[in-house]
């Protein structure tokens, strides 16, 4: 794995369970929602960096907006191809 920005986004799985950044409290404290339940949850970097070691958190990869968007369940927008006459 290369690096990982900590910060507001960040994304990662702690057994089993995704959690995002959603508040930087300070340079080395978070705030991080559980995705299922919406929760929040505090979390230092130190934490973080013990459960990698520790092989219980997986951190997601970054991938740009738009591979994001495209890669969703949501089916495509239809457009209107007929006009009134």
């Amino acid at each position: 794995m290369g690096s990982i920005r900590l910060g507001v986004g960040t994304e990662w799985l702690l057994d089993g369970r995704s959690f995002r950044i959603v508040r930087q409290l300070g340079p080395h404290e978070f705030i991080a929602e559980d995705l299922k339940y919406r929760l929040e949850r505090s979390f230092s970097e130190q934490e973080l960096l013990d459960q990698y070691a520790r092989g219980r958190l997986r951190f997601v990869p970054n991938t740009p907006e738009s591979e994001t968007a495209a890669s969703t369940d949501r089916p495509a927008t239809m457009v209107v191809i007929a006009h009134a006459e």
